[in-house]
């Protein structure tokens, strides 16, 4: 039975809030496969967000072939019942056929958290079968094809090679699509299934070199420093606290997916911050205890599966945020998130009798971190404003083009000033657009959804070319599109 300790949170409102997720989530019903024959999976694509507010990964799955989309196919809403990635759409291009038997994966996007307790879920199909299928997946927010060497080597763990992965950027046709249940749904469920793909994968990792350590704390320091600035700041004493009382500070970006894992499964204590860093808790032995430091009221839903899952002895959470500014957090995995030493993150150090550092550094950090967030807000109220004239701006552009009844566009990229042209768009009537993404070029360079631009059924359509000059494709899409429209008054810049 796993001791929930809720002594560490600011009000009783948060412990409430935990006590909400705290209950049995062990699923003993068998879980279900689909086999779909001549099914179709089609890749990922962008909702339209006024549609599907909660499907954020995107549309993309499969179909069988009456054109019927199979839900099972999908990933289910935390809170309801909308799919986060799933859905049919249209689409325009030529069918490819396979005569492959296939086990669909689901969506993959090179992001270690989601991966760990929503990608790799449905696997547990092709271990109980001997890995003998091929894997097909809707690639998204990377190359095609592109799987980067940690989830290479978590799926090596579990016998399974990048040669027998198949990313699904159009619209494929499979002799057989086996559709297994997810194993583990946030929120919801976790079964047997699920902790046999991760004891297989701890169970086939080298173990030779690797020193076990009875505290480690998993930090995410170096992952906003070097990607993420603006996500969250204040670690680094909370961290440094740790590392003075005998924790081993492992940065999970530096370590192999082996490392990870070997150091997971022999500690006896585990601190993290509620996040994809956390997430590795599901490699932890039994009777480990867990310290979590909040960096926001919300609790992460599926800490509560995991904990269960793997018989956790104690859990801690300690309330280790500030919030000094109403608008922020914008968001649980956006951000900004102010994080610092709390009266709570001090009574859990006297409880414990462990060291402090100086108490000059926890308060010029604290100071630090609201004076970054202090900038932020003014940065953003600047964004707001440069917003309004830049919708003002574009507003009277496309008043021009509609005076010369132009009727039909097409919005490429659809990014941030894409979203203000489609605002605009949306307020006026009898207007047809089609939205073209661009996410990264693909292996043969071509430009993901470019080729809108020169079909021929488009030919009438105005091209607005909604490009922010600061962004580092500006050239690269400004050029590319010149060279593939012939007639360029057809292009029509935002910039």
């Amino acid at each position: 039975m796993v001791k929930w300790n809720l002594s560490y949170l600011k009000s009783s409102k948060a412990k409430d809030e935990i006590k909400k997720y705290v209950k049995d989530y062990y699923r003993t019903k068998p879980l279900e496969v689909l086999t779909i024959e001549n099914g179709i999976i089609i890749p990922q694509k962008d909702a339209d967000r006024k549609l599907y507010p909660n499907t954020w990964m995107g549309l993309g799955g499969v179909v069988d072939k009456s054109g019927d989309f199979i839900r099972m196919s999908g990933i289910k809403s935390l809170f309801s019942d909308d799919l986060v990635f799933g859905g049919k759409y249209d689409y325009r291009e030529p069918v490819e056929e396979s005569d492959e038997t296939v086990i669909f994966m689901g969506a993959f996007q090179p992001q270690w958290g989601h991966f760990l307790i929503e990608y790799c879920t449905r696997l547990w199909y092709s271990l109980k079968n001997d890995n003998r299928y091929k894997i097909a997946y809707c690639g998204f927010a990377c190359e095609k094809g592109e799987i980067q060497k940690p989830f290479q080597d978590f799926l090596r763990l579990l016998g399974i090679e990048k040669q027998q992965l198949i990313d699904v950027r159009r619209p494929t046709r499979f002799r057989k699509i086996i559709i297994p249940e997810q194993s583990f749904l946030r929120n919801q469920y976790y079964t047997k299934e699920y902790k046999d793909i991760i004891d297989t994968a701890y169970i086939n990792i080298c173990k030779d070199n690797l020193v076990p350590c009875e505290k480690i704390y998993f930090s995410r320091c170096l992952f906003i420093e070097n990607g993420n600035p603006e996500r969250e700041r204040g670690e680094w004493e909370i961290q440094e606290t740790f590392r003075k009382n005998g924790y081993k500070i492992l940065f999970p970006e530096k370590l192999s997916v082996e490392e990870q894992i070997f150091y997971v499964r022999n500690c006896k204590e585990f601190a993290a911050i509620p996040s994809s860093t956390s997430d590795n808790a599901v490699f932890a032995a039994e009777a480990t205890k867990r310290i979590y430091i909040r960096k926001a009221f919300s609790a992460v839903c599926e800490t509560f599966q995991i904990e269960q899952m793997t018989k956790a002895a104690e859990v801690v959470f300690i309330d280790c945020y500030y919030k000094p500014y109403k608008m922020f957090p914008l968001g649980y995995g956006g951000g900004p998130h102010f994080i610092g030493a709390t009266r709570e993150f001090f009574s859990y150090l006297n409880d414990n009798k462990m060291e402090q550092l100086p108490i000059m550094s926890y308060n010029m950090a604290l100071f630090k971190t609201w004076y970054w967030l202090s900038v932020l807000l003014l940065k953003r109220a600047y964004k707001i404003r440069k917003d309004k004239v830049v919708y003002f701006r574009i507003k009277c552009i496309i008043d021009r083009l509609l005076k010369k009844n132009n009727k039909k566009f097409i919005l490429y990229p659809y990014g941030h000033i894409g979203n203000i042209v489609k605002e605009i768009l949306d307020k006026r009537e009898n207007i047809t657009y089609l939205l073209a993404d661009r996410y990264k070029c693909i292996n043969d360079k071509k430009i993901y959804d470019i080729d809108i631009l020169y079909d021929a059924d488009y030919l009438d359509y105005q091209i607005l070319l909604c490009s922010d000059v600061k962004s580092k494709y500006h050239e690269d899409i400004k050029k590319t599109v010149y060279e593939i429209v012939s007639k360029k008054e057809r292009v029509t810049e935002f910039f």
